[in-house]
């Protein structure tokens, strides 16, 4: 993981990364969430003036840790709330967790690879999740959305888009850019295909049930 700057060199910011893939910052841009898919955990390190530390982002600790039988953490967005969603590949899923690591909204996919998620439309109100179609090409009736853009709405709004280098907060790029991540699930993905309409009602499992979550 390496971090850029506006002038001067990149810096490595973590070494020993397997497959670097989700990376958020929290509302107030004081910690930033990552997530190296085969740790299977979503990890959380505090943004730092590179004055203090020249790779600006330091002790990283655990988060969340993922059940193997829940899938793989993949991509994620964090929330205007400060809530972290994650992207299970292989567990169909996208799990919100509040700010200090607990579970409280899931929601369930018709499909198994769940590759990335971020908030989107005109009050970034919407919860777009994308899915991959890699290793499935047989006939899979379990899996035919496989590949789609799903939109869900889960009752909370995301964050805009952060300044890139030279703004108020660093760009830091994790692995590949980010938008072509987003495509994609843990290693190398299939690019998701094209949106199709929301794939029946399923209410999202919570324990704080945001207002009107459906995929």
């Amino acid at each position: 993981l390496r971090r850029g700057a506006a002038a001067g060199p990149e810096r490595g910011v973590l070494d020993g990364v397997e497959v670097s893939n989700g990376l958020g910052f929290s509302p107030d841009g004081s910690r930033a969430y990552y997530v190296d898919s085969a740790t299977r955990r979503i990890d959380v390190l505090d943004v730092v003036p590179v004055a203090e530390d020249p790779r600006g982002l330091v002790r990283r600790r655990p988060f969340v840790e993922i059940d193997p039988d829940d899938g793989m953490p993949d991509g994620l967005t964090v929330d205007a709330e400060g809530g972290v969603w994650v992207a299970l590949w292989g567990g169909g899923a996208v799990r919100r967790y509040s700010p200090d690591g607990a579970l409280d909204a899931v929601v369930p996919l018709p499909v198994s690879q769940v590759s990335a998620c971020t908030f989107g439309g005109d009050d970034l109100d919407r919860l777009f999740v994308t899915t991959s179609r890699q290793g499935l090409d047989d006939p899979d009736a379990d899996e035919a959305a496989s590949g789609s853009l799903f939109v869900a709405d889960p009752g909370v709004r995301g964050l805009p888009a952060r300044p890139r280098a030279g703004g108020a907060a660093p760009r830091v790029v994790s692995g590949r850019r980010r938008a072509r991540a987003a495509r994609r699930g843990p290693g190398r993905r299939s690019r998701a295909r094209r949106r199709r309409p929301r794939a029946g009602r399923g209410s999202a499992r919570t324990g704080r049930r945001p207002a009107g979550c459906r995929c």
